[in-house]
């Protein structure tokens, strides 16, 4: 077997392990109480924190864009986003609604948020709703490596229905060598992809597809950029722009 090949079925089985032990904290906020708000999402506060800041900042974004952090959290990343963008300039998703609220209480100033206003949508099938200021950019870290199949097409389909074309969306994911039988989507546990599932099922759901690979993650996650298309292929069939959409609403 290649070394790079060994090397990814290594790490591949690494997270797997720590998945299946982390898990028995539930998919609840519960975990949250016994771990602390910043345990919940993964640790690495600070480290992970600026290099998801540092790497939108690097693929140009700038404070009069607009930003969708799917997969929010405890604002690992929103604390430095919020101040960053203008006025109601960050959406954050995410199904705690407790999560946020840690993150906001303790993670960003009472008067940042008063001025910069950032929205949020608690949502656990990815309904969200197409309100503007649409975003212009969108990250999902560390979520794809959470989601099963069938989640992660819901969140592609989803974010591509709240966007206008060109808007550039930054996930991150486990790569695999072979497809992965996913199970169940969980917050602790690992969901893995191949490279070509994550672009079919890119292309399938309104975007173009860039595979950037390595990109300093400290468990080895993958990166892709998705740029959503004025239409949506699916089989023979193309979907016009806000066709696609369908009604959300916030849970």
């Amino acid at each position: 077997m290649p070394r790079s090949r060994l090397a990814l079925a290594q790490r591949t089985l690494r997270t797997m392990t720590n998945g299946l032990r982390s898990s028995r904290l539930g998919d609840s906020t519960v975990g949250a109480k016994l771990i602390g708000y910043r345990g919940f999402v993964g640790g690495r506060w600070d480290v992970m924190g600026e290099r998801q800041y540092r790497l939108l900042l690097d693929h140009g974004l700038q404070p009069y864009d607009v930003l969708m952090d799917v997969g929010c959290g405890s604002l690992r990343a929103g604390r430095l986003f919020i101040p960053y963008l203008e006025p109601g300039h960050y959406i954050g998703v995410d199904k705690h609604r407790d999560l946020i609220n840690r993150g906001l209480k303790h993670e960003v100033a009472p008067g940042v948020a008063a001025e910069k206003r950032p929205r949020f949508v608690i949502t656990d099938r990815f309904e969200i709703p197409r309100e503007p200021p649409l975003a212009t950019f969108a990250l999902a870290q560390s979520l794809f490596s959470h989601l099963n199949d069938d989640d992660a097409k819901r969140c592609l389909a989803a974010v591509r229905a709240a966007v206008d074309p060109g808007c550039r969306f930054l996930v991150t994911f486990m790569e695999s060598a072979r497809p992965v039988a996913n199970q169940r989507s969980h917050s602790h546990r690992g969901m893995f992809f191949t490279s070509d599932e994550m672009r079919e099922m890119g292309i399938d759901n309104g975007w173009s597809y860039e595979y950037v690979g390595p990109w300093n993650h400290p468990g080895g996650q993958r990166l892709v950029i998705y740029t959503a298309m004025a239409h949506v292929h699916r089989g023979r069939h193309v979907v016009r722009g806000a066709e696609q959409g369908a009604n959300t609403e916030r849970s």
